[in-house]
């Protein structure tokens, strides 16, 4: 993964300006998620670690997606800006946004004893509660932009029954859900990669970033 993320960085320096990703690049970003898929795959298998998601079973697409990355976040852009709906699928990103932040000014007002880590733990728990369903979420439960998602999507797994997914149930002593991020040096090389492909203000938050990459890029179009 380190020598992919590596490639994107080298082509990043490729792009003729604002714009789409370079075809390498976009290459680059699909073979590193092919390579985290075979690093999930035997690290579970190593480990025997049943996992119990499965197509339709959604309740993790109601999260606020974070820790994403600008590559990913331009990839993905590229799959969804030719879409009939596209200025819903980003208005419904802005009320997620919205939400989110009025969640954030909620546990600033109720929560001054807390830490701002702690804060942003109960921000992101009560968006969760509120049960906001993914923009990108299809009708039948399915990720709309499964090829493309990113990998904070593709590395947040459950080895319980799904009802210990609920609300209500996450902290029960039987769920267990988890996380399996790329390595230390793998995550150092994305952010450096963030800073090299940035050009509209990437902000780790999947919806904020997509809003305002589509903002610049309708801006950027209108005046060229």
């Amino acid at each position: 993964m380190d020598k992919l993320v590596l490639e994107a960085i080298r082509e990043s320096y490729t792009m003729p300006g604002p714009g789409a990703p370079t075809p390498a690049m976009a290459a680059a970003q699909l073979a590193f998620h092919d390579a985290y898929g075979r690093f999930l795959h035997h690290n579970l298998e190593a480990n025997s670690v049943h996992v119990a998601c499965g197509r339709g079973c959604s309740r993790c697409c109601h999260h606020f997606v974070t820790s994403v990355h600008a590559l990913e976040v331009l990839c993905l852009y590229e799959a969804i800006r030719n879409r009939p709906n596209i200025e819903e699928l980003i208005e419904e990103c802005r009320k997620r946004v919205e939400d989110f932040e009025g969640w954030e000014e909620f546990c600033k007002e109720n929560y001054p004893e807390r830490t701002p880590e702690e804060r942003d733990d109960l921000v992101l728990e009560h968006y969760y509660d509120e049960g906001n369903p993914c923009p990108f979420l299809a009708g039948d439960g399915a990720c709309g932009v499964y090829e493309v998602r990113p990998t904070t999507c593709r590395m947040y797994l459950a080895s319980s029954p799904k009802e210990f997914c609920e609300p209500d149930k996450v902290t029960d002593d039987e769920a267990d859900i988890f996380t399996l991020p790329a390595d230390e040096s793998v995550a150092a090389r994305l952010e450096r990669l963030d800073k090299s492909v940035d050009y509209w203000g990437h902000s780790p938050d999947l919806c904020r970033s997509l809003v305002r990459l589509h903002e610049w890029r309708t801006r950027w179009t209108t005046l060229s």
